[in-house]
């Protein structure tokens, strides 16, 4: 079974304007997108959690970072993707 569970590193301090986040999200090449949450602002490691309703598997995807209106509900990426990579098990 998969682990829900994950680890994400911020390797810089992000110094995001007060109305703006990083989303942490997952690209299938076909496209279709699932947000795993907002990233932390400072350096370090930050646990989050694969949502409970995703179908897909995580070695098929991407992983991808966007700057994004604070407060707004992340269905898709909207802003500027800053980085896109592939997802890394270790």
């Amino acid at each position: 079974m998969e682990s829900r569970e994950f680890e994400v590193k911020t390797l810089m301090d992000t110094h995001m304007p007060e109305d703006k986040v990083c989303v942490l999200w997952l690209v299938w090449k076909d496209g279709k997108t699932q947000s795993l949450g907002v990233l932390s602002d400072n350096v370090g490691k930050t646990m989050m959690k694969l949502p409970k309703n995703m179908q897909r598997k995580t070695e098929m995807a991407e992983v991808a970072v966007s700057v994004e209106k604070a407060g707004e509900k992340m269905e898709e990426p909207q802003g500027e993707i800053m980085f896109k990579g592939p997802w890394v098990e270790l």
